[in-house]
């Protein structure tokens, strides 16, 4: 007993101390901060610091909160059954869906703000902090799934190697937003939707893209408000759905027993996939959907092969949990659907069924309505703007709201290249698509048969082969769509690889990730260097605040070109009150000016705003009246948009072969817009709307580019 007391009041002076001495270390770095307060390299290195705390903060409590409020919307029992790594990726998409769905109730009813917007975190986070006083703490599983192994050196290295490929990763990241599908619909959609320093999700018949349902990018939106007027957080948000995905693949290769040396193996090749290093280049929704998908796949796994282990309250609440998942997958992007949801159902409908079946029905309803509420919510949403839950597609089916729905629909699924697995040319293109995998990561497949026994390993290669198969019915489908089918593959692959028996193969193996690893990462350095977002994100570091839009000017045109110089030169000379129409151009989130434009695949709402006139003269009057002053013409994307969407036969007929290299040659190459020769009203408006064009080149602001495809703006006021 003598002991036990002489030892107790050692700890007590070992913690007296303890707390002593670290109070010292605090004041005596607090008073060495007091003595070079004077010092100006002090105020650089503290000034640079609380810039990027600051840009960082708003992504960083939204995440936090997520995966906070996360642990406790999981139910009791689930949480005590997942390793910690689980409760958080599974707590965090929940609680990420359902901020979705909150986003889209309050934008429709037109009143977040961004006041609103941290208001509703904070009571999320009330909220998150009542259930852990009422529930305590969750009760997480400490051990992973895995056992542990002690590291070694080449361990570390291995690890080092994957910290220095997350450099160019992290440090785009913090570059402006760019990339055309970003600017153009996933946030450019945010400039039609701000209004007022409120968000109103309403009907958009000028952007084809942002009639998708949007649960990721109103995650975005989210964080744009939280933030406002800065815009790290969406592709902070993106950056934090890459590094979900190597965390869930840490995790799946523990489930399946593989070591730490393959594991970190693939880890590093997964993220120095080019198809995962392009999705964080920019706020792309590719990596939040594939999330979704792999993490809907895992939970499959672990409910078909350990259901049978699970406590009623848990199988319920993993029941539940999945049929969220699920249907907020189905809705975050149309290709889910058509690469994944169906092979998905496929493989693991009934051994799943065999798991639930014995649950009450009112169970089996519950998790039905689960399933069904995401997609009450986003398509409901369509069906209230459009009439058509799918839209914009599958117009025949529904009332189309507009008249050329059905022609666009038609036009956009022709010139995307639909091919039929009837075809031949289905089955010639299958092959050496599959390079969009890589061929050094599908190599290690051929052993796949020595890990069939694995949780899942079957099924999953069923989704991947399917999956794959159907992507290919799009002969230029972008292979961002199959990155939760890469996963997968180089997830088999390095389970495979370990079970090989020989020493000299597995070292192969090991040496061919580390080689694909090296011809994925280099050229993406050079890229991301060639883009100077490097040097952005050393002058974003190394300047203040205020210099930071002539940073992002500087990086526009550099990486713009000629529409990068017309938009610095914009930013500079004309008013906050400007109106913009845009012709031939769709990205809307490039100019901070308010926008009127059209994607290629919508009626022109240049078009539309002229409707009736008789001459050139008229334009600007009509124009006026409606609230533009200035145009921007761009003329690079529409020989572009020649190039990708003219038919043959239009070409043909005034002998062109190459629409980019002869595009001088082509005569009224209005003529081949799609908005314009589509319109019904195109015939009538067609020698006004080419001579107005002619005008307003000649009075131009400003001209960029080359002469045979300039890039311009113009003033209408200057022109009254």
């Amino acid at each position: 007993m003598k002991t036990k007391l002489k030892h107790h009041n050692a700890m007590i002076h070992w913690d007296f101390r303890a707390r002593w001495a670290g109070s010292l270390v605090l004041l005596a770095v607090g008073a060495a901060i007091f003595l070079l307060a004077d010092k100006p390299s002090l105020t650089f290195v503290l000034g640079r610091g609380g810039q990027i705390f600051f840009a960082v903060l708003p992504a960083a409590i939204l995440l936090l909160l997520l995966a906070w409020a996360g642990l406790f919307i999981l139910p009791r029992a689930l949480v005590a059954r997942l390793t910690i790594s689980e409760s958080v990726l599974f707590g965090s998409l929940v609680t990420a869906a359902t901020a979705s769905g909150t986003v889209l109730v309050f934008g429709v009813a037109g009143c977040l703000t961004s006041w609103l917007s941290w208001v509703l975190l904070v009571v999320a986070a009330i909220w998150a902090a009542y259930k852990a006083r009422r529930r305590g703490l969750p009760t997480l599983a400490s051990q992973p799934s895995y056992p542990e192994e002690p590291w070694s050196v080449a361990h570390l290295f291995l690890a080092s190697l994957f910290a220095l490929c997350c450099a160019p990763v992290i440090v785009s990241a913090f570059a402006p937003p760019l990339l055309y599908d970003v600017t153009e619909y996933h946030l450019g959609a945010f400039r039609d939707y701000f209004r007022d320093g409120r968000l109103v999700i309403s009907p958009a018949p000028n952007n084809f893209y942002a009639r998708f349902p949007f649960p990721i990018e109103a995650l975005y939106y989210l964080g744009l408000l939280l933030e406002h007027p800065n815009d790290f957080t969406p592709k902070l948000l993106n950056l934090a759905c890459v590094v979900g995905i190597v965390v869930l693949f840490w995790q799946w290769a523990g489930l399946w027993r593989v070591s730490r040396t393959f594991r970190l193996l693939g880890a590093l090749a997964l993220l120095c996939h080019p198809v995962l290093l392009e999705v964080s280049l920019d706020a792309y929704i590719d990596a939040p959907v594939a999330l979704y998908v792999l993490a809907v796949s895992y939970g499959l796994v672990l409910l078909n092969e350990h259901g049978g282990t699970f406590t009623r309250e848990q199988l319920i609440g993993m029941l539940n949990v999945l049929a969220w998942l699920a249907g907020s997958m189905c809705v975050a992007k149309y290709t889910v659907d058509q690469l994944y949801a169906v092979p998905l159902a496929l493989a693991f409908a009934l051994p799943v069924w065999r798991n639930i079946r014995q649950l009450p029905l009112r169970w089996l309803c519950v998790a039905f309505a689960f399933f069904a509420l995401p997609l009450i919510l986003w398509l409901g949403k369509n069906v209230v703007f459009y009439g058509n839950p799918l839209e914009p597609f599958f117009t025949r089916l529904f009332t189309p709201g507009r008249l050329s729905a059905v022609t666009w629909e038609r036009f956009y699924i022709e010139s995307h290249y639909p091919q039929s697995p009837l075809s031949l040319a289905y089955w010639i293109t299958l092959l050496p698509r599959l390079e969009s995998v890589g061929w050094l990561l599908l190599a290690p497949l051929a052993a796949s048969a020595l890990v069939w026994h694995k949780p899942g390993v079957p099924r999953l290669l069923l989704v991947a082969i399917a999956s794959f198969m159907l992507w290919n019915l799009i002969r230029y489908s972008q292979d961002r769509f199959l990155l939760p089918t890469i996963v997968i593959i180089i997830l088999v692959g390095v389970a495979a690889l370990e079970q090989i028996p020989s020493i000299l193969s597995r070292t192969v193996g090991g040496a061919a990730l580390l080689l694909s690893a090296a011809l994925g990462i280099v050229p993406h350095v050079i890229r991301v260097a060639g883009g100077d977002e490097f040097e952005y994100f050393a002058k974003f570091i190394a300047t203040s605040p205020a210099q930071n839009l002539s940073a992002r000017l500087t990086f526009y045109r550099k990486n713009l070109g000629a529409l990068g110089e017309l938009l610095d030169q914009a930013e500079r000379s004309l008013p906050r009150d400007a109106q913009i129409l845009l012709i031939y151009e769709a990205r809307p989130y490039l100019l901070k000016q308010k926008t009127i434009y059209n994607t290629v695949f919508d009626d022109s709402e240049f078009l539309r705003l002229i409707r009736g006139v008789r001459t050139s003269d008229e334009i600007t009057s009509r124009l006026l009246a409606a609230g533009v002053t200035h145009v921007l013409v761009n003329n690079e994307e529409l020989r572009r948009f020649i190039d990708q969407y003219a038919r043959p036969q239009q070409l043909r007929e005034r002998g062109i072969s190459d629409a980019m290299r002869e595009f001088a040659l082509i005569r009224d190459p209005e003529d081949l817009y799609p908005p314009f020769y589509l319109s019904p009203d195109w015939r009538r408006l067609r020698q006004p709307v080419i001579g107005w064009l002619r005008q307003l080149k000649s009075r131009a602001l400003v001209v960029r580019g080359h002469p045979s495809a300039p890039i311009y703006l113009a003033s209408l006021r200057d022109s009254k």
